[in-house]
């Protein structure tokens, strides 16, 4: 399947100060090859693997380069396919409206990258299209590749993140699935092409920075 894709990176952080000062920093910087500076921070209570992201998109070593930090707990070269969106109606910095959610996807052992990342692409976004209904926006980023350095192959901690947005909380409460037999299928797929002990998802705040 062909979607609009772009590049960059996808920085994760620890805490959400560093996440916070790194977006503003990248936006703010005019000389930077940054397109576009997407924050995504936990709501607040929220505990987990990682409490703040990045999502540039641009040359991806430059903007690597402006976004390590030493809270970085994992810093990717990605690939953006926007699978789903929906027309943006307010400002630059303004936190979008709705539901987040960060899904980080590993994939399942006995596959390459190559072979997780084609069925994600081929077999599980379709599949995502047609059951979940109430979504306005999905974006699957994969990562080619992180950087500890230097540009290495895909890391083993996580191939890829999904971010999907809901326009209110009553459609991704009640119209995530359009059936059961809907949510049977993306299960069903989801164990095909990922690994069910990778880590869970996040609810966030998103605000788009540039």
């Amino acid at each position: 399947m062909t979607y609009p894709t772009d590049v960059g990176v996808v920085a994760m952080y620890a805490d959400r100060d560093s996440a916070r000062r790194l977006a503003a920093k990248l936006a703010e910087d005019r000389s930077a090859s940054a397109r576009s500076v997407t924050l995504h921070t936990a709501l607040e209570g929220h505990t987990g693997d990682f409490l703040g992201v990045v999502r540039a998109t641009g040359e991806p070593a430059e903007l690597a380069e402006k976004l390590a930090d030493a809270a970085s707990i994992g810093l990717y070269a990605t690939t953006f396919r926007r699978v789903k969106e929906h027309a943006e109606t307010w400002s630059v910095g303004e936190e979008t409206p709705g539901l987040g959610l960060l899904f980080p996807v590993v994939r399942r052992g006995d596959l390459t990258h190559e072979q997780f990342d084609s069925h994600w692409r081929d077999n599980h976004a379709p599949l995502a299209l047609r059951h979940h209904v109430g979504m306005w926006d999905y974006v699957q980023c994969s990562f080619s590749g992180s950087f500890d350095g230097s540009l290495t192959t895909p890391s083993a901690a996580l191939d890829g993140m999904a971010i999907c947005k809901f326009p209110t909380v009553a459609d991704f409460k009640e119209r995530f699935f359009d059936s059961d037999e809907g949510r049977e299928a993306i299960w069903a797929d989801v164990a095909r092409f990922s690994d069910p002990n990778g880590p869970r998802a996040m609810r966030m705040v998103e605000r788009i920075l540039r």
